[in-house]
């Protein structure tokens, strides 16, 4: 998620680059967007939704730029390095890719612990929305469900901001459902098609962090206090080579959890503030061309929609590193910011 995050932040600062340059780069810095694009799309599975949404807009934004005759011809031509380097990367990386795919498949197989799909823990967890909502009128399907998971106990783990507590109900059969997977599917989609406000009110909790900028108050964001990590054996005999510092850093850590600290917490507040700082910036410093940088943080949040996160912080690491980079931006620029003699003239920085 950290990686994933790191390449995503050095395309939108590559973008803003580029903005600045009058859409105009070299053939090595083209491929390098596409080198990146190629990892965004690798590392996450709503990395293949941003990174297909960054290609089209910013072919959009090319084509735009040359009917305007900002873009030369010649520059036009550079930028298919992107989708270029971008498709030959995608091929070098399938080859090991599917080798240790198939290598994991081949581990999983050997275990003798039963395990289901993803999608069937999104589904088993959905399921507990229209248990709650008593969508399940016939006989046959609610016995058919408890041989799942008894309905009673599927009913008390359901939550909506919460997957785990689904997966971990007790009474789980997870052969059962291995065995009659196709019949588990058909019948969600057959409720969910039938009660789709259920499905509807489920994707308002569950995704709350992307847009609610106080979603824990009701819910839950998945953070942990440094302290409190002892549990895991990787955590219980940690040696800093400065303890010091450790020290500071772990009551940090527990102060930042404290309110009104812990709004930070919120990355749909972190979104907001990094807007509200893009238009600031906008008007006073960079004009249009800073909205750029904000791409990929924007794409990210619209990627992740579908997928129902349940207050994964970890999929939105790039509000804050957006957030941070406009904070600097603010800094640089304070005294153009606040000048009461704001001259209607737009400077571009590079930072």
């Amino acid at each position: 998620d950290i990686i994933y995050t790191s390449y995503l932040f050095i395309c939108a600062i590559m973008l803003y680059d580029w903005s600045i340059n009058n859409y105009e780069f070299s053939v090595f810095k083209y491929s390098i967007i596409g080198v990146i694009l190629a990892m965004i799309f690798s590392y996450r599975h709503n990395g293949i939704i941003v990174a297909i949404l960054m290609l089209f807009t910013f072919y959009i934004f090319c084509i735009k730029k040359y009917r305007n005759k900002i873009i030369t011809k010649s520059n036009f031509k550079k930028c298919f390095c992107v989708l270029v380097s971008f498709i030959i990367i995608l091929l070098i990386i399938s080859v090991p890719k599917k080798i240790m795919l198939d290598y994991s498949s081949k581990k999983a197989k050997e275990t003798s612990e039963v395990s289901y799909s993803t999608i069937d823990s999104y589904m088993l967890w959905m399921m507990g929305a229209h248990i709650r909502d008593d969508n399940i009128k016939s006989k046959n399907d609610k016995k058919f469900l408890n041989n799942i998971i008894p309905l009673k106990e599927w009913n008390k783990a359901y939550n909506p901001y919460l997957i785990n507590n689904t997966g971990l109900a007790p009474g789980l059969n997870k052969e059962y459902l291995v065995k009659n997977n196709k019949k588990f599917e058909n019948m969600f989609i057959k409720y969910s098609t039938k009660y789709p406000f259920t499905i509807l009110k489920h994707y308002s909790k569950s995704d709350a962090l992307l847009f609610n900028p106080v979603s824990s108050i009701k819910g839950y964001v998945y953070v942990y206090c440094f302290p409190e990590m002892g549990y895991l054996p990787k955590y219980t005999n940690i040696k800093p080579v400065i303890p010091f510092i450790y020290w500071f850093y772990i009551r940090l850590s527990d102060f930042s959890f404290k309110k009104p600290f812990i709004i930070f917490y919120e990355p749909a507040f972190v979104l907001y503030l990094s807007i509200i700082m893009a238009f600031v910036l906008s008007k006073r410093v960079y004009g249009k061309k800073i909205w750029i940088f904000l791409l990929p943080m924007i794409l990210n949040t619209v990627s992740l929609t579908p997928i129902n996160l349940a207050q994964d912080l970890r999929y939105v690491y790039i509000n804050y590193l957006t957030f941070y980079g406009l904070v600097l931006m603010i800094i640089v620029n304070y005294k153009e910011i606040f000048s009461k003699k704001n001259s209607n003239k737009k400077t571009v920085s590079k930072i």
